[in-house]
């Protein structure tokens, strides 16, 4: 049910802690939490986490098993994934490498479970260079989403249509190798946040606003 006032925000709008939207946008109703046999770690370039527009950070309140990591902060030490590949599994690095190998069912058939997603968090140069920057994930199985619809994300722009962000990517990730009702789910929920950002932006109707 559409709870939303068309009436213009405020100057100073109070966020809601959880999902960070404005208030009278907040979604919180929509989160879940999902267990899944896939651990999902995202490596978070630290400046992102106080961007509002950013999607990692709604993961971990998606799925039990998902963490977020931070790297590039002046006063951290160096990204550190050490304690995450010495548990049983497969380590794997989502990133769209030229020569990556297509995630597919038949793949993820061949792997040792369950599957260590590694998935950068940042715009594309920052993510590059934080996996140039760090071993582990240099040395990590490269995969990479088959061909699919265009990104969604229509808050900040990729390089080009086909570049997706990082919910989405993890959500299609997730589709291939957990199945089509959790990607379902968790696009649901981004299609929401997406929408009622353009919405604060006069980029779309509050009717058509889930």
């Amino acid at each position: 049910m559409n709870k939303l006032k068309d009436k213009r925000l405020p100057n100073i709008p109070i966020r809601c802690h959880h999902c960070r939207m404005h208030i009278n946008l907040c979604f919180c109703d929509l989160l879940f939490k999902k267990e899944l046999n896939t651990k999902v770690t995202v490596l978070m370039q630290w400046r992102e986490q106080i961007i509002t527009t950013n999607t990692a950070h709604l993961l971990p309140k998606l799925l039990t098993n998902a963490e977020i990591r931070f790297h590039g902060h002046e006063n951290r030490k160096s990204l550190d994934i050490k304690d995450l590949l010495e548990s049983e599994g497969t380590p794997l690095l989502l990133y769209p490498f030229s020569g990556a190998t297509e995630l597919s069912l038949d793949y993820v058939s061949t792997l040792k479970k369950p599957i260590k997603l590694f998935v950068p968090d940042g715009n594309w140069h920052q993510s590059l260079k934080m996996i140039k920057r760090t071993p582990d994930l240099l040395s990590m199985k490269k995969v990479t989403l088959p061909p699919g619809p265009p990104s969604s994300y229509k808050l900040r722009q990729g390089p080009t249509p086909d570049h997706l962000c990082t919910f989405e990517a993890i959500s299609r990730a997730l589709g291939i190798i957990e199945g089509i009702e959790i990607q379902n789910r968790m696009e649901n929920v981004f299609k929401v946040m997406v929408d009622r950002v353009l919405w604060t932006r006069g980029k779309v109707a509050l009717k058509d606003i889930a």
